[in-house]
């Protein structure tokens, strides 16, 4: 299986928003979905829009999504991404997509010279707490070295990579 990891485009805003109702049902949270394809055109390609996405295709099909924006660590003086959402079909996961979408993420940030990323992980999503703790993601070896934080704030798992 070939992974193709590309930037968000206007093309891809109707198969990202039916991978978001995935994710919305994963995290049994479909009633607090309300986003339009308008909405998301105008969040990620208006003129002074700040957020941005990757698309994971594999054999010509959308199968996974990240969204992230810049953020700021004030008391390290940091700069750096949060990670809104990462999300990979169930069809896909556990064969390298999550993977490859970090990877290019924490490209884009060591390019813009960022030097962290940021993302909170659900405490029962043990499959994505163990995908982003475990190697070869914990070292992100190809790109930089990133020493991952993780702190546990129930519900949730707060995960920093910081980058030296």
């Amino acid at each position: 299986m070939d992974i193709e990891v590309k930037r968000f485009e206007k093309g891809d805003v109707a198969a990202v928003l039916e991978l978001l109702g995935e994710f919305a049902e994963y995290e049994h949270l479909t009633e607090f979905l309300k986003v339009t394809e308008e909405r998301i055109a105008t969040a990620f390609f208006a003129d002074a829009s700040t957020v941005e996405g990757l698309v994971a295709h594999a054999d010509g099909k959308a199968v996974g999504y990240a969204f992230f924006f810049p953020n700021f660590a004030s008391f390290r003086g940091q700069r750096g991404f949060y990670l809104e959402d990462l999300y990979i079909t169930q069809s896909h996961r556990g064969k390298g997509v999550g993977e490859a979408m970090l990877r290019e993420l924490a490209r884009l940030a060591a390019t813009r010279g960022y030097e962290r990323i940021d993302f909170v992980v659900l405490d029962w999503n043990t499959s994505a707490i163990v995908m982003v703790a475990m190697p070869p993601l914990a070292s992100v070896s190809m790109i930089l070295p990133p020493d991952v934080v993780a702190v546990n704030v129930s519900p949730c798992t707060v995960f920093i990579w910081n980058f030296p």
